[in-house]
C-alpha cells in the first residue's frame, strides 16, 4: 500500500511540474506560499514574546515575491500579536525596503551577511524606539534575542535561497517547527508537533534533533521532545521496510520515551505520530548522508539534467515559426502587378489588394486583369509554400519538444528508481512465447523481437514493414533496433513508441512500419499491448477470443496527434496473447481458440498461421504469448 500511495505521490508531483510551467500559475502559486509561509513565520515565539524570524523569508525571497511575503507576515504579526502588532509590522516593512534597497544598489557577492547586518540595525532600532516612544517594557535578554534572531533568520534563509546549503536546510526546519508551535491549535493537532514527527520520518537526525529543540523552545509539551525525535532516526537499523519503518519510528519513539520518564503526553504523541506517517509518504530523504551506496550524487545529477531537458523544453514550447505575412504578400503583388501600369496613381480597386484577397474571392475591376490575375496566382502559390515550410517547422519543434520531455521524464523516473533504493523485484512467471512467419520474397518483412527490459519487465514487439522486400525488411529492422534499444534502458513504453513516432515524421518516412508492443510483467502477471497502426491482436481466456485493438494510421505521420492505442491485461492464469501481422486474416470465430490455452506456443503459432490464408500479397507473422508458473519449466 505503501509503495502505490508513493507512485500516487510521485505521479502528483510530475503533474504539479506539468502546471507549474504555465507562468501565470506558477507565480500565484509562488506568490501565495512565501504570503503564507512569513504568516506563519511570524507565529514564532520565545519566552512568550514575538521574534522576528519572518524576516528572512521577506529578505530571501527572490525578485518581487518579497511584496507578499511582507505582506504575509505583517497580517500574520497583527493576527498573532495584538498587543505588540505594530513593532512586527515595522519589522515588514523595514526587511521590504531593505531588500528592495539592496536589490537596485548592491548585487555582488557577501549578500546575506549584508542582509542579515541591515536587519541587526532594523531590529535594534525598532526595538529602541518602542522603548522611547511606547515604553515597551521588553527585557535586556529578550531584546538582544530578538537582534540575535532577526539577523540569524535572515542570514539563514538568504543561505538557504542563494547556496542550497545542506546546514541551513536542517535550521530552516528547526524554525519553522519553532514558528509552527506557536500557532495556537490543539496539542493533538499542533501543526509544529506535525512538522517534526515530518521531519523524523524522513530519517534526518541534525533536522529531527533542531525540530525537537524548536518544540522545547515553544513550550508545547513537558515531554523531551528532542530525545524522542533522535531516537526515532536510530530506528532505521531495524529489519523492516523502509516506509513503514519511518512511518513507525516517531510513534515508537515517543512511546519509549514517555515510559522511560513517566511523562504521558497522547496529544503530542498522536500529533507526531500523524507528522510520522505523513513524512514516511516523502519519496525523498532529507539527510544525503543515509545513502550509503553511494549513489546520492548520481541521483541528484539525474534529477539536474532532467531540469534541464524541461528547461529546454520550455524554451521550445516558447519559440515559434513567424506566421505567413500576408500584407507583406500583398505589397509585393501590387508592385509587380501595378508598378508598369498608367493608372497606377489614380485607380481606386489598387487598394483592395491586401492581405484579404488570400482569404476571399476576388472582387475588383482592372484594365490590366489578366496579368493581375497571373500574378495573383503566382502569390498565391508562394503563400502555399510559406505556409507548409512553416507547419513543417512547427513539426520538427514538435518533435524536438517532445524528445526533451520524454528525455526528462525518463531521467526523473530513473533518480526515484535510485533514491528508492529499488533491488531485483521477485520473479513469479516464466515467459514462453513463439513466433512463426510466412515470407512473400526472400527478405521478410515482418520482423518479431523478444527482450527482456529493466526489472522484471520482458517485451514482445511485431515490427511489420510496409510492404514486402528488401525495403520493408530494411525499414522494419531500423524500426525494431531503435525501439529495443529504448526499452531495454528503461525507457518507458510510451515514450518509446513517440521518439519512434517522431524520428519516422522527421526522415519523412511516415507509414513506413507498423509497431504492435507487448509489455509483460513477469512480477505480477499483467501485460501492456501497445499498436501503432498495426493489425488487431487476440486475448484467450477460457476457450474464449477476444480482440484487442482498433484499426489507426501507421507512425510518423504527424508529430502532434498520437494516435497509438493501448490496453492493460492479465496472463497470470493461463491466459494467451496472439499478435499478428497485416498478412493473417485470423476471421471472426478462430476455430484454434479452444486449444489455445493448452496447446504450447509453436505449435499454436503454426497452426494459426496455417489456418489463417491472408490475403497472400503480403508477409505473415504470428506471436503466440503465454505466462506461466517459475517453478514451471518453459
Amino acid at each position: 500500500m505503501m509503495v502505490s500511495m508513493e507512485t500516487a505521490l510521485l505521479r502528483g508531483k510530475r503533474r504539479a511540474e506539468a502546471w507549474m510551467d504555465t507562468p501565470g500559475i506558477r507565480c500565484s502559486v509562488l506568490a501565495a506560499a512565501y504570503c503564507l509561509g512569513a504568516l506563519v513565520l511570524a507565529a514564532g515565539a520565545i519566552w512568550g514574546r514575538m521574534q522576528p524570524v519572518a524576516l528572512g523569508l521577506i529578505c530571501a525571497a527572490p525578485g518581487y515575491y518579497c511584496l507578499p511575503a511582507a505582506a504575509g507576515a505583517a497580517v500574520g504579526y497583527r493576527l498573532f500579536w495584538s498587543g505588540e502588532a505594530i513593532q512586527g509590522m515595522l519589522w515588514s516593512a523595514g526587511a521590504l525596503a531593505l531588500r528592495m534597497g539592496l536589490d537596485k544598489w548592491y548585487c555582488g557577492e557577501g549578500r546575506a551577511g549584508r542582509l542579515a547586518a541591515g536587519a541587526a540595525c532594523l531590529v535594534s532600532g525598532t526595538g529602541l524606539a518602542m522603548q522611547i516612544l511606547a515604553g515597551d517594557g521588553t527585557s535586556l535578554e529578550c531584546y538582544l534575542l530578538r537582534i540575535a534572531l532577526g539577523a540569524g533568520s535572515v542570514y539563514l534563509f538568504a543561505s538557504l535561497c542563494f547556496r542550497r546549503d545542506r546546514t541551513a536546510r536542517y535550521l530552516a526546519g528547526g524554525v519553522a517547527v519553532l514558528a509552527l508551535a506557536g500557532v495556537k491549535m490543539p496539542t493533538w493537532l499542533n501543526l509544529g508537533c506535525v512538522a517534526a514527527g515530518v521531519l523524523a520520518g524522513a530519517e534526518a537526525l541534525p533536522a529531527s534533533a533542531l525540530a525537537g529543540l524548536g518544540l522545547e523552545i515553544a513550550s508545547v509539551t513537558e515531554l523531551p521532545m528532542t530525545a524522542a525525535l533522535c531516537l526515532s532516526c536510530f530506528c532505521r537499523l531495524l529489519p523492516v521496510p523502509g516506509a513503514w519503518r519511518r512511518a513507525a519510528a516517531p510513534s515508537l519513539a515517543c512511546l519509549a520515551v514517555m515510559g522511560l520518564g513517566g511523562v504521558w503526553d497522547w496529544g503530542a504523541w498522536f500529533a507526531v505520530s500523524l507528522g510520522g506517517g505523513l513524512g514516511a509518504l516523502i519519496p525523498w530523504q532529507l539527510d544525503p548522508l543515509s545513502r550509503h551506496t553511494g549513489t546520492g550524487a548520481v541521483q541528484v545529477q539525474l534529477e539536474r539534467l532532467a531540469g534541464t531537458m524541461s528547461a529546454l523544453q520550455r524554451l521550445l514550447l516558447d519559440i515559434s515559426p513567424p506566421e505567413v505575412d500576408d500584407e507583406a504578400l500583398a505589397e509585393r503583388l501590387r508592385s509587380s502587378a501595378c508598378g508598369s501600369c498608367s493608372a497606377r496613381n489614380s485607380c481606386l480597386e489598387k487598394e483592395k489588394l491586401t492581405g484579404d484577397i488570400f482569404r476571399e474571392p476576388v472582387d475588383f475591376q482592372c484594365r490590366k486583369s489578366g496579368r493581375l490575375l497571373r500574378e495573383l496566382r503566382s502569390a498565391r502559390e508562394q503563400r502555399k509554400l510559406l505556409r507548409a515550410d512553416r507547419l513543417r517547422q512547427e513539426e520538427y519543434r514538435a518533435a524536438l519538444v517532445q524528445q526533451y520531455g520524454f528525455l526528462a521524464s525518463s531521467l526523473r523516473l530513473s533518480a526515484d528508481r535510485l533514491g528508492r533504493g529499488e533491488g531485483t523485484p521477485q520473479v513469479f512467471f516464466r515467459i514462453q512465447v513463439s513466433a512463426r512467419t510466412r515470407r512473400k520474397e526472400r527478405a521478410d518483412g515482418d520482423k518479431c523481437i523478444a527482450f527482456p527490459g529493466l526489472g522484471a519487465r520482458y517485451y514482445v514487439l511485431l515490427c511489420d514493414g510496409m510492404g514486402t522486400g528488401v525495403g520493408a525488411a530494411e525499414e522494419a529492422e531500423k524500426a525494431s533496433r531503435l525501439l529495443r534499444q529504448m526499452l531495454a534502458a528503461g525507457m518507458p513504453a510510451q515514450y518509446a513508441l513517440g521518439s519512434v513516432n517522431a524520428h519516422l515524421a522527421l526522415g519523412s518516412r511516415g507509414g513506413a512500419v507498423t509497431l504492435d508492443l507487448a509489455e509483460i510483467r513477469l512480477d505480477s502477471g499483467k501485460a501492456s499491448v501497445y499498436k501503432w497502426g498495426a493489425a488487431a491482436s487476440y486475448y484467450v481466456r477460457r476457450d474464449r477470443a477476444q480482440r484487442i485493438g482498433t484499426a489507426a494510421p501507421p507512425p510518423g505521420l504527424s508529430v502532434t496527434d498520437s494516435r497509438e492505442w493501448a490496453s492493460r491485461l492479465s496472463l497470470d492464469r493461463g491466459e494467451v496473447l496472439v499478435l499478428v501481422s497485416d498478412g493473417v486474416d485470423v476471421g471472426e470465430t478462430p476455430a484454434w481458440a479452444s486449444q489455445a490455452e493448452n496447446s504450447p506456443t509453436g505449435e499454436l503459432a503454426e497452426k494459426i498461421l496455417q489456418e489463417s490464408g491472408g490475403s497472400g500479397e503480403d508477409d505473415a507473422t504470428v506471436a503466440v504469448i503465454r505466462l506461466c508458473p517459475a517453478s514451471v519449466a518453459s
